[in-house]
């Protein structure tokens, strides 16, 4: 189902915004400095910021390295990274019949009937636990994140579209594709290829977000605070609740939505930091908190959430 359907909100690290993303390029902004070795640098944080912990870590690990690791790991980048994209394409060129193309608007509707139903019972149980008052415990660490990467209200709405697409999918998957060995993987590659504009979700993905003609005659001085328009031709490149693109396809657990078991940010970042005392007579910890904040500029994901906290 197409990527108009997923906004730029996610749980734990694009838990739908890119499960049936069939766009794969990078959301790119520019950034500028003088000095070589900073630009080398800069190259790395563009390459390896994340919306995680372990994003967070890279950042500090890369502000840490001497110039010459600095440049022996953006080499091992530019050498390996096009091999491995090479080798993604050749597994992405896998052929399908892709019996979903076949599909009626009507099986579709059921599947988001489904998914709506599925969504509403949710919502019925945070009900619960709001009258309940069972909330966030005010100055604790989830307290904090929930402050950092709280959705807007027009968060929530798209979230709500994009979970209920995710159960869609997942009740398409266990009635067409499971008993007829058809791997997750390549399900969930078929299932990205789906049109959702002819159903009842169809004005989401046709939302004022991809209107191409919005910015015909703006100039603007500065870049907007939503994102739109900084790109004249593609108005809802970079834009707020849109979906992230990916250069290769998601890889979950369940083919859908499941979070894979990942390494330690912990252990990853003691591992490759030293813990030494190794001041720099050039850079100040203020180079840190830049990058952390170019970081979330770039990429910044929310959380998800109930809808009352």
């Amino acid at each position: 189902m197409g990527r108009e359907t997923l906004p730029r909100f996610a749980q734990d690290e694009t838990h739908f915004h890119s499960v049936l993303s069939g766009q794969y390029d990078l959301l790119y902004r520019d950034g500028h400095t003088s000095n070589r070795t900073y630009r080398y640098r800069w190259f790395l944080l563009r390459s390896l910021t994340c919306t995680s912990t372990i994003g967070h870590r890279l950042v500090l690990l890369i502000t840490k390295m001497s110039s010459s690791i600095s440049i022996k790991l953006l080499i091992c980048i530019v050498v390996f990274l096009p091999s491995c994209l090479s080798g993604e394409t050749e597994l992405n060129k896998e052929d399908s019949s892709n019996k979903f193309l076949n599909l009626k608007i009507q099986d579709l509707e059921n599947a988001i009937q489904y998914g709506t139903q599925q969504i509403n019972m949710l919502s019925r149980h945070e009900d619960s636990l709001s009258y309940a008052d069972v909330h966030v415990k005010i100055g604790s660490p989830s307290h904090g994140q929930l402050i950092d990467s709280k959705p807007s209200i027009d968060g929530h709405l798209a979230s709500r579209n994009a979970e209920i697409v995710i159960k869609a999918s997942h009740y398409i998957m266990n009635k067409h594709c499971l008993g007829t060995g058809i791997n997750k993987m390549q399900c969930a590659k078929d299932l990205a290829k789906v049109k959702l504009d002819q159903t009842s979700l169809g004005e989401m993905c046709l939302s004022k977000y991809f209107n191409e003609t919005a910015c015909v005659g703006k100039n603007l001085k500065y870049r907007s605070a939503d994102g739109s328009c900084n790109n004249l031709k593609h108005s809802f490149w970079g834009k707020a609740n849109t979906a992230y693109k990916r250069l290769l396809f998601p890889v979950y657990k369940d083919g859908l939505s499941s979070i894979k078991e990942l390494p330690n940010s912990r252990e990853l970042s003691t591992g490759l930091v030293n813990d030494e005392n190794s001041p720099d007579s050039v850079k100040t910890i203020a180079m840190a908190y830049w990058t952390i904040f170019i970081g979330h500029d770039l990429s910044h994901t929310a959380v998800s959430s109930m809808r009352r906290i």
